[in-house]
């Protein structure tokens, strides 16, 4: 677990890591003190088996990440069964779907996307975006009511500032689903926006709702077994096995492996893929 924790660190943006995580001891300590006091343990002891087969059949099929009805991530995608409806973040960004929000952050940059349901919408959506954003302290450069995928909508950029961040510059949907009403904005520092505004604008442009068939397809994401061929990278079993749901250097962890080594062929493998 240790040497796993470690590899996550190695493969993750250091400007993401908790502050708790920081903070404790570098997981490769911990894991040379841990073989130290293994080693020792097992003077003597009775040596145990593994089954590693056994472990594989078993979870087998089991569910990886979230459920459908509290909203899934299939590779730049988000996907809510039980709020019927689908946002495409920018290809490669990292997503996390958390209880109030999701997120989404631009790999080694500053700019992040966050996608959240208003708890007290206004009457219209405009009414909402201008009682939002100003209660924020964030001042409008350009908007206007539109629709966005039949859906309406009220789309605007704004100037303001953010801990940490400093003076940004916002691109922001409001937008009416069924009874809800949603929040989506792309945020950047003044001087990276430019690079980025095309990427939030697309992005923006993908919130769509959902048909009820479409819907109660939708499954979880779940782990399932394969075995290594001659020629697989990391790169290329999560692009043809496992459909971007999962990024090549979380394969290589989740098997025991370092992100910069290859599966050798003939390998069973744990890899995740979409229902």
């Amino acid at each position: 677990m240790l040497t796993t924790h470690g590899r996550i660190k190695e493969a993750s943006d250091s400007k993401g890591v908790p502050n708790w995580l920081e903070t404790h001891p570098q997981p490769q300590d911990r894991v040379q003190r841990v073989q130290a006091a293994v080693r020792e343990a097992e003077a003597g002891a009775r040596k145990f088996t593994t089954d590693h087969e056994g472990y594989l059949r078993r979870i087998t099929g089991i569910v990886w990440g979230d459920s459908p009805d509290q909203g899934i991530v299939r590779g730049s995608s988000f996907l809510h069964k039980g709020l019927r409806f689908s946002f495409d973040f920018p290809q490669g960004w990292t997503i996390q779907n958390g209880q109030t929000q999701v997120a989404a952050k631009e790999p080694a940059g500053k700019a992040l996307m966050v996608l959240e349901q208003v708890r007290r919408p206004a009457r219209t959506v405009e009414d909402t975006a201008i009682i939002t954003m100003q209660n924020a302290g964030f001042r409008e450069v350009e908007g206007g009511r539109t629709t966005v995928n039949g859906l309406e909508a009220y789309i605007g950029s704004y100037l303001g500032a953010l801990q940490q961040l400093g003076r940004v510059q916002m691109r922001v949907l409001f937008v009416r689903n069924e009874r809800a009403t949603y929040f989506v904005a792309g945020v950047a520092p003044l001087d990276n926006y430019p690079g980025v505004s095309g990427a939030f604008a697309q992005s923006i442009q993908s919130f769509r709702t959902m048909s009820p068939a479409d819907a109660e397809r939708l499954q979880p994401n779940r782990v399932q077994i394969y075995t290594a061929r001659p020629g697989d990278t990391w790169q290329s079993i999560a692009e043809r096995e496992s459909k971007g749901i999962i990024k090549p250097t979380t394969l290589a962890i989740m098997n025991g492996h370092p992100v910069n080594d290859q599966p050798p062929p003939g390998e069973r493998l744990k890899i995740v893929v979409g229902g």
